[in-house]
């Protein structure tokens, strides 16, 4: 008996005193690795440590030397500060598990962090997130499989809302996250914009926020901000296609209040049948009733004059109208012209959904759906601005991840990143050079790189981008040693032989801490971190991706929806239109731009369905934007009448 109270009191000792060495070494070296040069912190942290311990031993045993008693006590007092911390631990070790034995349900509360690196483990808070986040990766990197995935995938595991902006669509990545959303029984959570796939893909309407809230000068900033700019002479018609954008979302602002939605396919109408559209609605809100905004409608009549007498003036807006025409009818209309569409995204931050957007910018070269990310960043700006006006302070971020971030950015985005600490909005932005900013606005990169609190850094690939980063990451202080040896002619002094002279300079110099050639030769999966308490750490980033994809198509459901000709919802301006004033005159022109496009997008989509779908009744109501016309029944975009629209549904 006496043996075993023995062997256990030993055991307690010897664990507790591991756990005291264990812990003491990891806390220690952490801390070493935030000193401003971690290198000498961490080799400093080392010898001091193994030192210590060889110390410390040294006392235990001289104190028997020295004297019995002070050896035992010496030795007791280990024995009994050893022993209670390891019935610390253990207390903690068992106060996380005796919930799970006492219960089915396992509850743990949510870490306020995401892991980053594995080697050394580091994880970032969310109040960093919070502060955003800027990822510089070149192509090849592994950014999207080693930082977006895996901080997205442990989101999702917390039940955090998060915006992904991806223009390419990674098939391995979607995969991985659809299954973690099977795994976790909420796949109805994933919205997935895709316009390549229309048939899965959830809708989303750019101006619905405005609208609900009466902002209506956030549609002409998304419409003016994906317009194409041209520059040289060029721009006399882009400030007039400006104003009357604005002109067109003033004419919105004071329409009665009948809590309909608008779509481009609306905005598309107006701009087509000037002036008769202006006053078609001028007429309709005067029957109305309502009180006049006079000076709103002043200048908008004044506009439907200058359409009605001067030709030039609606020359200028061409580009305009095709620019609308571009997304009333690219793209499948149940994608962007949803009177009541599903991605809305304010309430799925707040239900913690996931909102995946997959631009597909390699289906579409000239760059179409890349506006879509433009209006999806505006959107944020709105959320954002909602947020912070309503004075809550949000603990958890809502994520926005934006993959290859310069091709869907806006310079008026650029506020968000002032706004969106307070309001609660972390944004991660990654892109491969600085020129890729200083391209949209000269000093772009500068105010976002300044504003972002994480900085991490998976190599460069060109020189200027390398030489930045590493001017910034800092210089350390080098010594260079150089030895010379010297004497006088040996059959002169023999002597001079076996006794020379030896001469050495010790030379200082600064240098960089990481070289530019080594940024531009990182291996795939290691970075660079910068933040407040880590600088310049190197690390190895988590991978996540689905090495075994399945097309979304075999785990969403079908979206069988058509509300884009909802009088009950919308306007429905243009099937309006054209009873009333017959087709546009320019819809041939302007059917020809998208046709190409669109039959190609329909073409491989088709190609891409699953063998339990029947591809032809799939795209059936694509039929509805080509009406059966007498000039020419291919290629003149049109709404259906709602009979056949019911009739192709």
């Amino acid at each position: 008996m006496l043996g075993a109270k023995l062997t256990l009191g030993t055991l307690v000792f010897l664990t507790g005193l591991f756990l005291i060495l264990k812990d003491t070494y990891k806390k220690n070296l952490e801390k070493a690795r935030q000193d401003p040069h971690p290198k000498y912190g961490v080799r400093l942290f080392y010898f001091v440590y193994f030192f210590s311990l060889f110390l410390g031993f040294l006392l235990v045993i001289t104190s028997f030397f020295i004297s019995p008693y002070l050896g035992l006590l010496v030795f007791g007092i280990l024995s009994l500060f050893s022993s209670f911390y390891f019935f610390y631990r253990f207390s903690l070790w068992a106060y996380r598990k005796i919930p799970a034995w006492r219960s089915p349900y396992r509850v743990e509360p949510i870490e306020p962090s995401v892991k980053l690196f594995y080697d050394p483990p580091i994880e970032i808070s969310f109040g960093e997130l919070n502060k955003h986040v800027h990822v510089l990766a070149p192509s090849g990197s592994g950014k999207t499989k080693s930082v977006l995935a895996p901080l997205v995938a442990q989101l999702l595991e917390k039940g955090i809302g998060v915006l992904c902006i991806d223009p390419k669509g990674d098939n391995e990545v979607i995969s991985a996250f659809l299954k973690i959303m099977q795994k976790e029984g909420r796949l109805s959570d994933f919205q997935y914009f895709d316009p390549v796939k229309p048939q899965i893909s959830s809708s989303y309407n750019p101006f619905y926020y405005a609208i609900k809230q009466g902002k209506y000068h956030d549609i002409a900033v998304k419409i003016i901000a994906t317009l194409p700019k041209s520059g040289g002479s060029a721009t006399f018609y882009e400030k007039i296609q400006s104003e009357f954008t604005r002109a067109l979302t003033s004419l919105l602002s004071i329409l009665p209040q009948t809590g309909k939605m608008v779509n481009f396919i609306d905005l598309y109408a107006v701009v087509a049948y000037l002036p008769r559209s202006i006053e078609y609605l001028l007429d309709t809100y005067n029957i109305a009733g309502k009180a006049k905004n006079e000076l709103y409608e002043l200048w908008i009549k004044t506009i439907a004059d200058e359409a009605r007498h001067n030709k030039e003036y609606r020359n200028y807006l061409r580009n305009l109208e095709q620019h609308l025409a571009l997304y009333a009818f690219t793209f499948h209309p149940k994608l962007l012209n949803s009177y009541d569409p599903e991605i809305r995204i304010s309430e799925g931050f707040r239900k913690g959904k996931l909102m995946y957007f997959a631009l597909r910018a390699l289906d579409f070269p000239s760059g179409e759906t890349l506006d879509i990310g433009k209006m999806v960043f505006l959107d944020l700006m709105g959320h954002a601005a909602w947020k912070y006006n309503s004075g809550v302070k949000f603990n958890v971020p809502d994520m926005v991840f934006v993959d290859e971030a310069p091709q869907v950015f806006v310079p008026e985005a650029e506020k968000l990143f002032d706004m969106a600490r307070g309001a609660g909005i972390g944004v991660v932005l990654i892109h491969q050079s600085i020129f890729q900013f200083e391209k949209i606005q000269k000093g772009l990169f500068q105010n976002i790189f300044s504003n972002c609190n994480v900085k991490l850094i998976l190599g460069a690939g060109d020189d200027e981008t390398a030489k930045f980063y590493a001017n910034y990451l800092g210089e350390v202080k080098t010594y260079g040693r150089s030895r010379s040896i010297g004497g006088q002619n040996p059959i002169i002094s023999p002597g001079s032989v076996l006794f020379p002279h030896w001469g050495e300079v010790v030379q200082e110099k600064y240098d960089y801490r990481v070289r530019p050639e080594e940024l531009k030769t990182m291996k795939p999966g290691t970075a660079y971190l910068i933040t407040p308490k880590y600088f310049g750490i190197k690390g190895k980033l988590y991978y996540f991706a689905d090495d075994n994809p399945i097309k979304p198509e075999y785990l969403l459901p079908k979206r069988a929806y058509a509300d884009y000709n909802d009088e009950e919802k919308g306007l429905v301006l243009l099937s309006k239109f054209r009873k009333e004033f017959g087709m546009e005159p320019n819809a041939e022109e302007n059917a020809k731009k998208v046709l190409e496009i669109r039959q190609a997008v329909a073409l491989e989509s088709l190609d891409e369905q699953p063998a339990f779908m029947d591809a032809a009744k799939e795209f059936e109501d694509l039929t509805v934007l080509f009406a059966a016309d007498e000039v020419n029944p291919d290629v003149l975009p049109a709404i259906g009448t709602e009979q056949e629209q019911t009739a192709s549904s």
